[in-house]
């Protein structure tokens, strides 16, 4: 808004009223210029996967297939911070380096047949699988360097510390299915399959997972022969269970400690609790279907489902006066309901021009339908039996005082009595009469303020053809639902420490401007926490548009490829991510959020140009 920000005394009252006391302090994390000339970082990463596949057709319809899968990856990291400019300048200095190596192995066995006998179709296969992972790690830090040339650890003067550690993860399966139609009119299917992981232990870590479907192709009925204008009218249904055995710990049964070190000598301190009966957390599913095609031109599937997650995984907080952050348990039960809808139609088809629709869109709920506690406390959300995993659980942010600036949040008002004592109902809760305002957060209360679950999200992709030429747009887009914008956060900092500011912060709370929801700038550290306090505030709208992807190709003609031996030759230019329309304030931030709805400092998303040839022998 050309509005200068000038850290010099004489001048900073001018731009930041109420900011006298600032000082060289603020910029005790360094300067960035001097801090990107004289430091310098490194996240460097090699990556190797290899496939081998195996067929066998052993007799007519029997077939064995094989495949083994190896994935290495070797992830280095290197960082130096300027014994003159940096933050390390008090201290000579540091340096650290990590690196770690990570090896993924993938072994399946399957046996297949397949038979056909009159109208009858029948196929089926057994299989097994195994999953092995093993990741290593060694890291370490130095301190104190003789000169800004020397960046290597040996040049250090003090060990900063040491680590290493090994992870490693097994799964094991057995699988089978088989599937069956009458007539290609009447479809069944069944699957079963047995995992073991090594999360849990050897007495719970199996679990059997099983689905059976079928469908009715009803537009192949003689009762639909005049129906010529229908085509492919199919009724299909299917439940089945699955399995999760993803939680943050690799040992998440397993009591764990952790080395330490005193005065010279080792020892341990416990680190996470053991749980011998963790196990499975298993998803029942309820999908029913109907499809068809419409005038040869118009193809619609809608599906409703039911999805029950059982014994869900989750790192349960223990009290502080356990020593303990959390222990890993199999708690509480949720539901998702759903319905899920596609469209594709062929809008023109003329000649040598084709334009083609597809439509997807998504909608559900979540409700938390059991707990082992009343409440869990679970960062920007509360969990509670009726509610959704994903709805917040915040501090209702007002706005500002206009007579000094202070951040306002509402608080709860209660009915009392003659002697000011609360007046209770008949379940010995607290009478709610009403809200008012507060500027003291502790005061603020929580309320329920909304889901980053969307009311609707899917995609629209629009493809065109004509003669050799094809072009297709595909768009992303969410309406409603919310995310917690963290860097947001960051960037509307009270000014108790030097950071990027948002330039919204120009509209803060100045006795000249009082008219603003953005409050007074200060270096008192008390109210700089309540400043930025975890509120509505920074709880934003996560409807969003982006165009995806775009592509332009052009199909060489036949006969000019044939001459040189070749099939097809494309040539094609594509874009990913060039439009992105959202209103929210950060503008550089990415609004495709993670279920969770929340938003921290990261990468924005990439805009990139790519062509090729694509050739087909």
């Amino acid at each position: 808004n050309g509005e200068k920000l000038i850290y010099h005394n004489t001048q900073r009252q001018q731009y930041f009223p109420g900011t006298e006391n600032w000082n060289r302090r603020m910029l005790n994390g360094g300067n960035p210029i001097t801090w990107a000339r004289d430091s310098e970082e490194r996240d460097e990463s090699d990556n190797l996967s290899s496939r081998l596949y195996l067929n066998l057709y052993l007799l007519p319809g029997l077939s064995f297939e094989n495949s083994f899968n190896v994935d290495y990856s070797v992830n280095s990291y290197y960082n130096y911070y300027s014994s003159v400019t940096s933050y390390a300048a008090s201290f000579g200095g540091t340096s650290s380096r990590s690196r770690g190596r990570g090896i993924t192995y993938t072994f399946s066995n399957l046996l297949r047949y397949q038979k056909q006998f009159g109208d009858h179709n029948f196929n089926a296969l057994v299989g097994h699988e195994a999953y092995s992972y093993t990741y290593h790690s060694v890291g370490g830090s130095v301190d104190g360097f003789p000169t800004e040339s020397l960046k290597e650890l040996s040049a250090g003067s003090v060990i900063g510390g040491t680590s290493s550690y090994e992870d490693n993860h097994r799964i094991e399966s057995y699988l089978s299915n088989v599937n069956y139609n009458y007539r290609d009119k009447y479809y069944m299917s069944a699957s079963l399959r047995r995992d073991g992981t090594s999360r849990f232990s050897p007495d719970s870590r199996w679990g059997n997972f099983w689905s059976l479907g079928a469908s009715w192709r009803i537009s192949e009925e003689a009762f639909m022969e005049d129906y010529d204008w229908l085509d492919n009218l199919t009724l299909r249904a299917s439940y089945g269970t699955q399995g999760n055995e993803r939680i943050s710990n690799y040992y998440a049964w397993l009591g764990i400690y952790n080395t330490t070190k005193d005065v010279g000598n080792s020892g341990f301190d416990l680190s996470t609790l053991s749980n011998d009966i963790l196990k499975w957390e298993k998803i029942n599913q309820t999908n029913i279907g109907l499809e068809a095609n419409l005038l040869q031109r118009f193809n619609i599937s809608i599906d409703y489902f039911i999805k029950e997650s059982v014994d869900l995984l989750f790192n349960r907080e223990l009290p502080l006066s356990s020593g303990l952050s959390s222990v890993a348990e199999n708690i509480g039960d949720v539901e998702n309901k759903g319905i899920e809808v596609s469209l594709h139609s062929a809008n023109i088809l003329s000649g040598d021009f084709r334009w083609e629709t597809t439509l997807n869109l998504t909608h559900y709920k979540n409700e938390i339908t059991s707990l082992p506690a009343e409440e869990i406390s679970a960062g920007y959300h509360r969990y509670a039996v009726g509610k959704s995993v994903y709805d917040f659980y915040l501090r209702d942010y007002v706005g500002v005082n206009p007579e000094n600036g202070n951040a306002l949040f509402y608080k709860n008002i209660y009915e009392t009595d003659g002697s000011g004592n609360p007046v209770l109902d008949g379940n010995g809760d607290q009478i709610l009469i009403g809200k008012e305002t507060t500027e003291d957060r502790n005061e603020a209360d929580y309320y329920y303020v909304g889901s980053s679950i969307p009311d609707l999200y899917g995609n629209l992709v629009n493809s065109f053809f004509y003669k050799g030429f094809d072009l297709s747009i595909n768009f992303l887009f969410n309406v409603g639902g919310y995310f917690y914008d963290g860097t947001y956060a960051g960037m509307c900092n009270s000014g108790t420490n030097f950071n990027a500011y948002h330039t919204d912060m120009l509209d803060r709370w100045t006795p000249e401007n009082t008219d603003t929801d953005i409050p007074r700038m200060t270096t008192n550290s008390t109210y700089g926490s309540t400043f930025t306090a975890t509120s509505t505030r920074f709880l934003m709208d996560a409807t969003y548009a982006r165009l995806r992807n775009m592509t332009l190709g052009y199909t060489l003609p036949q006969n000019m490829v044939s001459q040189i031996g070749l099939s097809k030759v494309r040539v094609y230019l594509q874009g990913d991510n060039f439009l992105t329309l959202y209103k929210h304030k950060n503008q550089g931030i990415d609004p495709e959020t993670s279920v969770g709805g929340s938003k921290g400092t990261s990468i924005p998303v990439q805009k990139i140009l790519s062509g090729g040839i694509q050739v087909t022998f």
